[in-house]
């Protein structure tokens, strides 16, 4: 059951009707729409479904499994972007109490706490609370409005590819302004919607991800928001060594007609035997072609931002004192 939903920014119930969309794991028979405000330009999925609906969209295998990779290349990859995610956090602060929101599993706050800093996480999925690990690591269960953590308590908030997911994106950046201390630093990565490559796919936009992605931001619509809860922007990057060039080459096999998201579903672990046998192997054939392009791809995604417009937005914003 979908519900019709205003501006969140402006309270506007007039919108630009933008493209229409199924999900990508194909879990619902519907089609989602994405509008335009036309009072702000904010850009949302709306009609949405409601709470109950999206939660059948996270499923255990949206967020993968927890031992997937034959080789650990890949496992050491994903490591080494946490560790890059790590020395972005410390260009700008060497140590001090952090707050990742939509933690995961806690490999980021790991690595943090390698490295001298008191971290805690939230993760809206269910998690087990015996782990010492996750203990260790001052993970909680639940929503961050919810949780009641101290006024001006952390010394950085960092949210990666989170907030898009976020159903009422002022209230939650409103609650990060009452527990960041003045001037800190919030961290947030984004897909952008204004980029190049979401302009030309559409709906093969592999960042696009109807119906868990609710908001769509490009930079101007994140830094008023951003200015209206408090925060002062300070620098915003459009290049993401972690995402951009992978989300480009998995778009680019989108539109030639490959299975939906096929690389992103296989690093999941789906089970590959659940694609068709035909679809399968022309989609394995079309990566193994355009691997070899794979630095062309960079490239290109290096030019996306050069020129703003490339498919990541990293924002950093300071809050106000």
């Amino acid at each position: 059951m979908a519900e019709n939903v205003k501006c969140v920014f402006c309270n506007s119930s007039l919108f630009t009707n933008i493209l229409e969309a199924r999900d990508p794991d194909m879990i619902s028979e519907e089609s989602y729409h994405l509008v335009r405000c036309n009072g702000c330009g904010l850009i949302f999925n709306n009609p949405r479904p409601t709470e109950e609906e999206l939660s059948k969209f996270y499923t255990q295998q949206y967020y993968g499994r927890i031992k997937v990779y034959p080789f650990n290349f890949i496992e050491k990859l994903l490591i080494w972007f946490q560790e890059l995610r790590v020395r972005k956090v410390r260009k700008i602060i060497q140590s001090g109490r952090l707050l990742d929101v939509g933690c995961g599993k806690g490999t980021f706050l790991k690595c943090l706490l390698n490295r001298g800093f008191e971290v805690y996480g939230v993760e809206p999925s269910v998690v087990n609370q015996q782990d010492p690990c996750l203990r260790e690591l001052n993970i909680a269960s639940g929503s961050l409005n919810d949780l009641c953590y101290p006024a001006a308590f952390f010394d950085v908030v960092t949210l990666w590819h989170v907030f898009e997911h976020i159903s009422d994106p002022r209230r939650l950046l409103r609650e990060i302004r009452r527990i960041i201390k003045p001037e800190s630093i919030l961290i947030m990565a984004v897909p952008n919607f204004g980029s190049l490559e979401a302009r030309i796919a559409g709906r093969n936009w592999f960042h696009l991800d109807l119906p868990r992605h609710l908001y769509h931001y490009t930079a101007i619509t994140l830094e008023k928001m951003l200015k209206v809860e408090g925060f002062k922007l300070i620098k915003i990057d459009y290049f993401s060594l972690e995402f951009g060039p992978f989300g480009l080459l998995q778009t680019i096999m989108n539109i030639l007609g490959g299975e939906f998201n096929f690389l992103a579903k296989a690093l999941k672990g789906y089970p590959l035997n659940k694609f068709q046998i035909k679809r399968k192997y022309y989609t394995l054939g079309l990566f193994l072609f355009i691997f070899p392009f794979l630095p062309l791809i960079v490239l290109f995604s290096s030019i996306e931002a050069c020129c703003r417009k490339g498919g990541i937005l990293e924002i950093y914003a300071k809050a106000d004192k």
